[in-house]
């Protein structure tokens, strides 16, 4: 939390308001900062619903949310923010480093049963239908916990930003 919170008054130059409360155990979070743009506010009030629907639902863990969502005032325009679990490659990235460009049929079946139960989840739950399906936008967990460790590290040293 101490180098998002260095990060966010070196960019902003101000510290976060309100306090920011992540998770202290470890690397979980990714950060998207937005600019003043209205549009956005709408996704900020889906991830605000999706927090607040059914967690037993099956297609549940397969929909991506917010945890933590905040403002950072500035004089030319509020940025909101959204904290989020990082995750890895999109089903697009995934399918370009494959040499042959195909999905086996074991990974293409795991990965569309998790796709359909995000969806089931979306529609029957959360009563949302999702417009911008597309390899994309289908992410995948990350699992091993050592890459997070080694970019944080790698960050530490010398930032990307």
């Amino acid at each position: 939390m101490t180098s998002l919170l260095r990060w966010a008054k070196a960019t902003f130059q101000r510290v976060p308001s309100p306090p920011l409360c992540f998770p202290t155990s470890g690397f979980k979070t990714v950060m998207k900062v937005y600019t003043c743009d209205k549009a956005n506010q709408e996704e900020f009030q889906i991830y605000k619903y999706l927090n607040q629907q059914n967690p037993s639902h099956p297609g549940y863990a397969h929909v991506r949310k917010a945890l933590e969502m905040f403002t950072i005032p500035h004089s030319e325009g509020d940025h909101h923010c959204l904290v989020q679990k990082p995750m890895w490659e999109s089903f697009k990235d995934l399918l370009y480093h494959n040499p042959n460009h195909q999905f086996t049929e074991n990974l293409l079946r795991a990965g569309l049963i998790q796709v359909f139960l995000a969806l089931d989840y979306l529609h029957t739950e959360c009563k949302l239908v999702h417009t911008d399906i597309k390899g994309d936008n289908i992410l995948q967990e990350i699992k091993d916990r050592v890459i997070l460790e080694s970019f944080t590290k790698a960050e530490m040293k010398k930032s990307s930003l």
